[in-house]
């Protein structure tokens, strides 16, 4: 019998009817909007009758939904029953089903089960942007109801919702990384389905994430390396691009330029169309990857406004102003071949509007064909008075091909509309092949010929501006080129930094060996000085070649790590102590970016710019290390000397968030250790070559001093090897250890004095 409170509460909304059948068969969507405003103070009211009644009259409607969900919550003993009720009614009505899906997903996640899940994915195109809303919650509140199965359907309907779809997977990769290969991939989908290019910049940062965290969790990082089968074209040759690099720098680099890609939407689509004009069936990211170097090696060096003359206006005009070019006439047998004409036309163009040249071997070879067969058929003929009979048979064989081939062309040329016998159509699939192929090659040298020529240009014009005349630097080392960049950072106030840095150019330029920076005079004064306190010290060994290599174990890297993230909020709290901010002296991290953020918000008031910069770069560099995950690698960690003084340059860069960066307000220290000779950089090195920290150390009267190590995101605890290796490098030169000793610069105007250990 249904329960006469409803009744009375249907009454009361003018409903007045004996019965709810009676309600329901007269007033039905009246009556049902009543019950379901009813269901949450009067749930104790909805019988299993009343819910029969309601099932059979109204199945698969909205506001039914709405019922099952608040019955399933509000009483957890008739909950299964519920949702049962619930997944008989989906697939009457997926669009309502999902709708309530998704506040069950938001609010009572504990009734999510695994036959919910799976009707949401196989009705995923009926409501594409609330289900994966639906299952970024799951991921959330119940990631173990996330199965492979549920995965790839999710993966396979990208297309529908590229962005909300972009979001789940993002947080599937956190929750579940065994999923990671496959949506890592499922992520580039995302990326490549996304119409504004804004939202694609948003991806990429998440796709940075991902590539950090692998570099912490090797094992999942050697997972992205692998090749995969599954997924588009586009997508597997980006996946490949990012992941399948053994250095962690190029990577770097390769991330940022498809985020500049990002800023500039005809670089992207450019891009897209090296990928798509690859071979299929050997599907390789060399030429994509190498634009994408090439062209974010180009943006370093020049302003937006540069940039946009030098390259992305060029490839514009080849991509909005095409020409009309056809194939060569004699080439009439290819004109129906849509796909070759439309790859012609383009590389064409782009040789046109950027001014060079396009070469096709292919098809010189195959209008030279008439002209290479008759000087072979001239070879021939003076070769047939040979006394061979088995030479001459050959010859007489080949003759006879070759007469054949010339009648058949000369035939061909004359009756272009006629049927091609068999060896005319082998003849021309190999050409076709050949010109696809030559029009791909071509389409990149074109453009990479393009961004060349570019750089050049630049920096020609730099280094006419240091030397006041024209320098060829077509032989020049490719290392020195980034140190014209560092110049635009020195001022006025670094004389000695600019002259020497610039002799280090010349050196290199003229092939010459950097004797300079031991016979300068001061430099003499130090090493007299060095000589007179450590009788035995080899200073050939100083700044020379020396490498040790040691096995890491992660077991002591959580200790490392803590006492790491201390020294830094001790250098935190000196440099606040500086900048005379009082109260800070026993600050924890929070308390030490909380002031830091409230001084950065009165720039009136805003302290010393240089210490203040050093500031925000220590809190960063703790707050990356409080967050980086503790690595899993264990294996081989090489430390080495370097004795290149170009690469003293790159001390800020590797992540290792310093002000030493190009960008950082100590630039010109990196450069005063390249040339002054009493400092030198320690790299610690994976064996695969990739940076994961360094250490400045300098040679003074008494002894070697050193100074914090700096570490990137990878997650590993490296101190201990530092402390061993300068032990070791200080027996090799017959040196010793000094401690805390403050030091100064040698040629060079200013040196940063980070605080020696």
């Amino acid at each position: 019998m249904p329960d006469q409170e409803l009744l009375e509460c249907l009454k009361q909304n003018g409903l007045d009817h004996s019965s709810l059948e009676e309600a329901v068969r007269s007033e039905p969507e009246k009556v049902l909007e009543k019950l379901n405003q009813a269901v949450y103070d009067l749930n104790r009211h909805f019988t299993p009758e009343v819910m029969d009644l309601l099932i059979k009259n109204f199945p698969g409607h909205a506001s039914l939904f709405g019922i099952l969900h608040i019955l399933a919550s509000r009483q957890p003993e008739r909950s299964r029953i519920m949702i049962n009720h619930f997944q008989e009614n989906f697939p009457k009505a997926p669009v309502h089903a999902t709708n309530e899906l998704y506040y069950i997903s938001t609010n009572d996640p504990h009734l999510l089960d695994p036959g919910l899940l799976r009707l949401s994915a196989r009705y995923l195109d009926s409501n594409p942007y609330t289900i994966y809303q639906i299952f970024q919650f799951a991921v959330l509140n119940r990631p173990e109801l996330i199965d492979e199965s549920l995965v790839d359907r999710l993966i396979s309907g990208i297309h529908r919702a590229p962005n909300q779809a972009f979001y789940f997977i993002r947080e599937l990769i956190k929750k579940r990384p065994e999923f990671m290969p496959s949506c890592c991939l499922a992520l580039f989908e995302c990326i490549n389905y996304e119409e504004h290019y804004y939202v694609k910049r948003e991806m990429l940062q998440d796709i940075k994430a991902v590539a950090e965290f692998s570099h912490v969790k090797t094992s999942i990082e050697k997972a992205l390396r692998r090749p995969m089968k599954a997924g588009s074209k586009r997508s597997r040759v980006l996946m490949a691009i990012m992941f399948r690099q053994s250095r962690r720098s190029k990577q770097a680099v390769l991330l940022n330029s498809l985020d500049l890609m990002g800023q500039w939407p005809v670089l992207w689509e450019f891009l897209l169309f090296l990928i798509d004009i690859s071979d299929d069936k050997n599907v390789s990211s060399a030429a994509a990857a190498q634009f994408l170097e090439k062209v974010y090696r180009l943006s370093f060096l020049v302003d937006g406004y540069v940039f946009n003359n030098l390259l992305v206006e060029k490839i514009a005009e080849t991509e909005n102003n095409r020409t009309n070019k056809e194939l060569p006439a004699e080439l009439f047998f290819l004109s129906r071949d849509r796909e070759l004409g439309q790859l012609y036309n383009r590389v064409a163009g782009i040789a046109d509007r950027t001014g060079q040249s396009l070469r096709l071997a292919p098809l010189l070879k195959w209008q030279e064909r008439v002209k290479e067969a008759e000087e072979e058929l001239l070879h021939i003929h003076k070769n047939k008075s040979t006394t061979d009979p088995e030479l001459l048979r050959k010859l007489e064989i080949r003759e006879h091909s070759l007469r054949n081939r010339l009648e058949r062309w000369e035939q061909e040329k004359l009756h272009p509309d006629a049927v091609p016998g068999p060896d005319a159509v082998k003849e021309q699939h190999e050409l076709l092949k050949k010109l696809v192929s030559g029009l791909r090659a071509e389409a990149v040298n074109l453009v990479f010929s393009l961004i060349q020529k570019a750089s050049q240009d630049v920096y020609t014009a730099a280094a006419r501006d240091l030397f006041g005349r024209e320098i060829d630097l077509s032989k020049a080392d490719p290392d020195i080129l980034p140190a014209f960049l560092y110049f635009r950072q020195l001022s006025s106030g670094f004389p000695n930094n600019r002259k020497y840095l610039l002799k280090l150019i010349e050196d290199s330029l003229e092939n010459r060996p950097h004797d300079w920076m031991w016979t300068e005079p001061k430099v003499r004064e130090w090493a007299g000085q060095v000589k007179k306190t450590q009788k035995d010290i080899d200073l050939k060994r100083w700044r020379a070649e020396f490498r040790k290599e040691y096995l890491y174990d992660p077991a002591d890297a959580f200790r490392e790590k803590q006492e790491r993230i201390q020294k830094d909020i001790q250098e935190a709290r000196k440099l606040f102590k500086e900048l005379k901010v009082k109260g800070m002296e026993n600050a924890d991290y929070n308390a030490l970016r909380e002031k830091y953020l409230e001084l950065s918000e009165k720039p009136d008031k805003k302290p010393d710019q240089a210490i203040f910069g050093e500031l925000g770069t220590d809190l960063e560099r703790i707050r990356i290390t409080q967050e980086t995950p503790d690595s899993d690698y264990a294996g081989k960690i090489i430390l080495e000397i370097e004795t290149n003084p170009f690469q003293y340059l790159f001390m800020g860069e590797y992540g290792f968030a310093s002000c030493l960066s190009i960008r950082g307000a100590y630039v010109w220290s990196a450069i005063s250790n390249a040339i002054d000779i009493d400092k030198a950089v320690i790299w610690a090195r994976e064996p695969e070559g990739n940076i994961i920290g360094r250490r400045l150390i300098a040679l003074t009267p008494h002894g070697i001093i050193s100074y914090r190590t700096y570490a990137n995101r990878h997650g590993l605890a490296i101190d201990r090897f530092f402390t061993r290796f300068i032990r070791e490098y200080a027996e090799h030169c017959h040196t010793v250890i000094a401690r805390q000793i403050k030091w100064k610069p040698l040629l060079s105007d200013r040196w940063y004095d980070d605080g020696s250990l």
